[in-house]
C-alpha cells in the first residue's frame, strides 16, 4: 500500500495533464511509474483507494487475463465496470 500511495503523491507533484484521446477526458499522469510485489503463496494485491467489491475486481482481473477486448465479455463473466465506458464510447461499442 506505501507503494501506491507514493506513486498517488508522485502523480500530483511530478505528474503532466494529457488528454485521453478515448474518453475526451484530461488525465494527470507519470510515465514508466512501476510497482513491485511479492505474488508468492497465491497472494495477490489489491491496490485502491476506492470502495470494491472482491467478486467484481476477481472478475474484472479474470478478464484481462482472459485478454477481454468488450464490455460484453465482462459482462458475461459478472464484471459490470466497462458498461459507463461502453455506453458512452462509440468505439468500444463498434469493437468486434
Amino acid at each position: 500500500m506505501k507503494q501506491y500511495l507514493e506513486l498517488c503523491q508522485r502523480i500530483v507533484d511530478e505528474g503532466i495533464w494529457v488528454e485521453n484521446k478515448r474518453t475526451g477526458t484530461r488525465c494527470l499522469t507519470v510515465i514508466n511509474a512501476e510497482l513491485e510485489y511479492d505474488v508468492a503463496n497465491n497472494r495477490f494485491p489489491m491496490i485502491t483507494t476506492r470502495k470494491s467489491y472482491y467478486k467484481a475486481a476477481i472478475a474484472e482481473l479474470l478478464g484481462y487475463l482472459r485478454g477481454y477486448s468488450s464490455a460484453a465479455q465482462f459482462r458475461e463473466i459478472g464484471c459490470m465496470t466497462w458498461n459507463a465506458n461502453a455506453n458512452e464510447n462509440q468505439a468500444w461499442l463498434n469493437n468486434p
